[in-house]
């Protein structure tokens, strides 16, 4: 699932975006849930390249017991 939306910055200056990935137990068997579950740890290490990599200014990874998303601002 990917919902890009238009936000609204402070200053107007530019335009920025607000987009949404993640899997659910809605939208997917548990097998690939489980795939996509990581450890703390694991996450500190993989969001500064994430944010870098992909030129975003943050990034949120949320993962629950039923549920994985990953909010990002470009």
């Amino acid at each position: 699932m990917s919902a890009p939306v238009q936000a609204c910055p402070a200053d107007n200056s530019q335009s920025r975006e607000l987009i949404l990935v993640g899997s659910s137990h809605k939208t997917a068997p548990l097998d690939t849930l489980e795939s996509l579950s990581f450890p703390p740890e694991e996450v500190e290490a993989l969001l500064p390249g994430l944010k870098n990599d992909l030129g975003l200014e943050e990034v949120l990874f949320l993962s629950t017991c039923n549920r994985t998303e990953v909010y990002a601002v470009s």
